[in-house]
């Protein structure tokens, strides 16, 4: 078993002070199965346990793989996490640590608020797309 490290007292700091304004409740929900990648699962539940203390407006669920929520979903990955999913269709696949968390960290504070920080422009051309898209982004620390 890996041992849990506590937080850095200032990165906790810092994350109550980024998550300080937020008005909206954020349903974090982590599906996992133990018998796939057990360090990842791990870290995934344990970051978001970090951001729940961090901030009273996130609440966050473990689920197993296998259940029927899960299947709802589509979730077939280990460990995934889905944002708000009755409000928003957005999922990250991994535990969101390093520099890949910050836009795991963006996308919390963007929930949070409500809405996206996007320029009129960028608006503009999203409002003119009348079909579903699916985007997947990748990251890497790289």
């Amino acid at each position: 078993m890996v041992k849990k490290k506590e937080p850095d007292v200032s990165v906790q700091d810092q994350l109550r002070a980024l998550f300080k304004g937020l008005k909206n409740k954020v349903r974090l929900v982590l599906f996992t199965d133990a018998a796939k990648k057990e360090p990842y699962n791990q870290a995934a539940e344990e970051i978001l346990q970090i951001f729940k203390e961090a901030a009273s407006v996130f609440t966050v669920e473990t689920r197993d793989l296998k259940d029927d929520l899960a299947r709802s979903y589509n979730i077939n990955a280990s460990p995934t996490i889905l944002l708000d999913p009755d409000k928003y269709n957005i999922r990250w696949l991994g535990a969101p640590l390093h520099e890949e968390s910050r836009g795991f960290i963006e996308g919390l504070v963007m929930a949070g608020m409500g809405r996206a920080d996007l320029s009129e422009d960028s608006t503009k051309i999203l409002d003119a797309i009348d079909e579903k898209r699916h985007l997947t982004i990748f990251t890497s620390p790289t």
